[in-house]
């Protein structure tokens, strides 16, 4: 099982995204009226969060540092994070729900923003009689529907990187340009820089 490869999120893998911070240990079981309302929410306001990249046994958040909803010892405090993310085979498909309660492994700060590197610790699910959701310790055998998502994904990302090299598409074009001139180019000014650059005019000493 590859549980330590990481998959970078794209915009359209994520439909909804929140994070709450929990005194740890992570609990065993929660009723939705003592969970609250997120700290972070995808969307929000200085305090949207960002889903950078996730595996079978962690995931990568983010969000602004402007935001004062999160605690100073952040490594003190779980966080239980909710995704619903898209089917990488088919987004017509069901899309793919996960609530987890997630340890802080690393914590890194910018001028701008807040990264997290979590680690996976329980997994939780809903109550059949009350509004609560019980939690589950995964961190022997891990969650078999993650681990298959991120196979999924990473399949798809593969077979679309594939494509790409071995043909052209126009709705690719100036991308494709500049990775063939200069494949820092593209890197450092993007698609509309390209077109910018194409519509000034030439310097007479070129």
């Amino acid at each position: 099982m590859r549980n330590s490869f990481r998959i970078d999120i794209e915009d359209g893998d994520v439909y909804e995204l929140a994070a709450w911070f929990y005194p740890l240990p992570c609990p065993q079981a929660i009723h939705i009226s003592e969970l609250g309302l997120p700290n972070l929410l995808l969307g929000r306001v200085n305090c949207s969060l960002h889903l950078d990249n996730i595996s079978a046994e962690g995931v990568g958040i983010s969000f602004r540092r402007a935001c004062r909803h999160f605690p100073a010892d952040l490594q003190s405090h779980a966080v239980l994070l909710y995704m619903k993310l898209s089917s990488p085979l088919d987004p017509a498909d069901e899309p793919f729900v996960l609530l987890l309660g997630c340890t802080v492994q690393a914590a890194r700060q910018t001028d701008e923003r807040v990264f997290l590197g979590l680690r996976v610790v329980c997994e939780g699910s809903g109550d059949a009689q009350d509004k609560i959701v019980n939690f589950l310790n995964v961190e022997k055998y891990g969650i078999a529907d993650l681990t298959r998502w991120c196979d999924e994904k990473d399949r798809v990302s593969r077979a679309e990187k594939r494509a790409i090299s071995l043909g052209l598409r126009m709705d690719r074009l100036l991308a494709e340009i500049a990775n063939a001139v200069d494949p820092r180019l593209h890197e450092e000014i993007g698609e509309c820089g390209m077109a910018e650059s194409a519509s000034a005019p030439a310097d007479p000493a070129d």
